[in-house]
């Protein structure tokens, strides 16, 4: 877009006729160049080669731009352009913005152009385009046309939308602004807004409410108050008073009240009615948020805020108590934690159960540590038994429990069935009545795993068969046996204890294969002090007192073949009554005495006899002269028993008399001590007297 210029120039002709210099001064009009653009307050534009005619094949484009604040009025001075039916083929075009606001073409007189046709070639943009164009012919000379434009200025106050919120002021160029006393002008230099940001309250109470309040509100507000309060305390905040901020007719707000604190927001509050409920903050610093839009007649909000102090929970740490406990605790307040029951603070590898704690400022309580359950550790193993857990989340911790299961059928725990245990509040592990002795798993006695067969009466040896004689004990050198009275002590004659260290095995049958059972090594034999034992070797005839306890170096493990059988447990129970059937059992001789070698059996052989009269055994008659039967001492620790041609013999001896109760469990009430005779009648220990030797004796030796 190009504008035309004026210059002034002056000449100055110096005459020899004159004595001075003779200087004429005249305007020249200069038109703009076609390729330029021009942006200025006014400015001439004509068609190419204008006055003298303009060329064909033309097409040239003006674009006019004036500052901003300004219109551009457009001035057609000349218009002569070939004429054609609606402008088809030579034309002036002037548009706005892509709006075609004239096609001229044809010849229009100065005071035509000024009455028709300049009044609408006007642009409030501030900008404006001009277009010309000619075609390939024209039969006749046109001269084209001649246009000024100028720069008009605009009173955008007219204007509805220009948004001033108050006042608007035109000035040349332009317009502004300006608010009404109290408001301020925002940074859109248009809106008018009240100055109701910035102010913090931090007094322990107060209220606040919208501007002019209860009047009406200001549009086209945002403001913001700050509540600022003392750390420890928090802001309670509570509607009073009118309260009307607009909202839409569905209850959306148009104008908006927000609280925001501690994180939260609450809101936006809007209508007629105050929220009921104050807003308890728990935190010291709040802010109050109202914003309004540029319409509306309301007259706005009122609160009142307090304050209380900082509360923290009613409780410090998890598995605890509080002293002194307050139905609230405060800031600044200071309790004793004290563990429950069962539970303790652990440092390091020391223990307390209290600390003390304050409420602070933000509502936590300081020093907290935790309680946490006592832990007794691991219950302690014992032999033959499976530990089993109640708890398996926390199995070792307060209130957790246990049970001792002992292997059966050959193991029974020794504490009457109490073999369930609490990890209690001291950390030990406590049985059902309170004791700590950790239970033993002691050996089932008396219940073989293959039982005897209960025949009526069968005088004479039967092999026996795996399991039916579990507790029976065989003795190497001399020849003989013995009970396994317990997992650690067999029950055996004195006079077969009189060795130092016997070979002893269990738990087999043929004694030709020893490796099939178990080996017991011995720790110590204990013949009963009152036994005298018998020197030399002539014939014994003094067994009162042949008892004795044989100690074994390690327990032996129960099972099938090995359990113990079980002794009196009284002075009525254990006495042997008159033709009541016991069970014998051994490895010994099978053939009455005779000359040569002594035939034993190679297997276990038991048999069942009856508890006999003590005459039985003393009419007994020896088959050799070197037997002097009135030697015998024959005394009330020993007891009769057999029939003809049932008896225990020699390498029997020590070897059990066994009765089954009515509860099928089997009893030690003899031992196989001696006889006149083989084959008849033959005298027993009477294991009832000697109970307690037995089991002080047991006790002592106790490892």
């Amino acid at each position: 877009m190009l504008s035309a210029c004026f210059n002034i120039i002056s000449v100055c002709l110096s005459l020899p006729s004159l004595s001075h210099l003779l200087c004429l001064s005249f305007s020249l009009f200069l038109a703009p160049s076609l390729s330029e653009g021009v942006s200025q307050m006014f400015g001439l534009v004509v068609s190419p080669l204008f006055p003298q005619g303009y060329p064909n094949n033309v097409l040239e484009t003006w674009d006019i731009a004036v500052p901003p604040g300004y219109a551009i009025q457009l001035h057609l001075t000349h218009l002569d352009i070939e004429n054609s039916e609606n402008c088809e083929y030579d034309f002036l075009k002037v548009s706005v913005d892509g709006v075609v606001l004239s096609t001229l073409c044809g010849e229009k007189s100065f005071s035509e152009l000024r009455s028709t046709v300049n009044p609408a070639l006007y642009s409030t943009l501030g900008s404006m385009r001009l277009t010309f164009q000619s075609d390939f012919s024209n039969t006749e000379r046109h001269t084209g046309f001649s246009a000024h434009y100028s720069a008009v200025d605009i009173n955008e106050c007219d204007d509805p939308y220009t948004g001033c919120s108050h006042d608007c002021s035109n000035y040349i160029g332009g317009f502004y602004c300006s608010c009404q006393p109290g408001y301020l002008l925002q940074e859109d230099n248009t809106t008018c807004a009240v100055n109701c940001s910035g102010e913090v309250f931090s007094s322990l109470l107060g209220s606040l409410s919208s501007p002019s309040y209860p009047g009406l509100y200001p549009e086209n507000s945002a403001c913001s108050y700050s509540l600022q309060v003392e750390e420890g305390f928090q802001l309670v905040l509570a509607f009073e008073g009118v309260f009307d901020i607009e909202s839409g007719e569905r209850g959306a707000c148009v104008d908006s009240l927000r609280i925001r604190a501690g994180g939260r927001e609450w809101g936006p509050y809007c209508g007629n009615v105050a929220p009921k409920d104050p807003v308890v903050t728990n935190s010291n610093h709040a802010e109050v948020l109202f914003n309004t839009d540029g319409y509306g007649a309301n007259k706005g909000w009122k609160i009142k805020y307090t304050t209380k102090a900082k509360t923290c929970p009613d409780f410090v740490t998890v598995n605890s108590v509080l002293e002194p406990k307050r139905p609230v605790h405060q800031f600044k307040d200071q309790v004793r934690v004290t563990c429950n029951k069962g539970h303790e603070i652990v440092i390091g590898a020391k223990a307390k159960h209290h600390f003390d704690s304050w409420c602070q400022k933000n509502g936590v309580w300081s020093d907290i540590e935790i309680c946490e359950p006592v832990d007794c550790g691991p219950p302690k193993e014992i032999d033959n038994a499976e530990l089993k857990f109640i708890n398996e989340s926390s199995p070792t911790t307060y209130q957790s429990q246990i049970y001792y299961e002992c292997e059966a059928p050959y193991y029974q725990i020794n504490t009457d069935g109490k073999a369930q245990f609490t990890c209690e509040a001291d950390g030990m592990w406590r049985s059902s009545d309170g004791k700590l002795d950790i239970p033993h798993c002691i050996p089932v006695c008396g219940r073989p795993s293959n039982p005897l067969e209960s025949i009526q009466r069968i005088f004479g040896g039967k092999p026996a068969q795996l399991g039916n004689v579990p507790w029976q004990v065989f003795f190497q050198s001399p020849r003989g046996g013995g009970a396994l009275i317990s997992d650690r002590w067999v029950l055996t004659v004195a006079h077969m204890a009189q060795v130092d260290q016997p070979y002893i095995y269990m738990g087999f049958l043929d004694a030709r294969n020893l490796g099939q059972g178990v080996k017991l090594e011995v720790e110590k034999m204990i013949i009963h002090p009152k036994y005298k034992r018998h020197l030399g070797d002539s014939s014994q005839y003094n067994y009162d007192n042949d008892i004795a306890l044989v100690k074994l170096k390690g327990k032996v493990k129960m099972g099938p073949n090995v359990t113990p059988i079980c002794l009196p447990q009284s002075e009525e129970e254990g006495q042997p009554e008159l033709g009541k059937i016991g069970f014998i059992s051994g490895w010994g001789r099978v053939k009455p005495r005779q000359t040569g070698k002594i035939p034993v059996s190679p297997v276990l052989l038991y048999a069942k006899i009856p508890v006999a009269k003590t005459q039985s055994c003393t009419d007994v008659k020896p088959t050799g002269p070197e037997i002097q039967k009135e030697k015998f001492v024959i005394t009330d620790n020993m007891f009769c028993a057999g029939m003809p041609g049932v008896d225990s013999c020699q390498g029997d001896s020590g070897g059990g008399y066994a009765f089954q109760g009515e509860d099928s469990v089997f009893q030690l009430k003899g031992l196989v001590s001696w006889g006149i005779e083989c084959g008849s009648y033959g005298f027993y220990t009477k294991v009832v007297n000697y109970l307690d030797w037995i089991r002080d004796t047991m006790a002592a030796n106790e490892d």
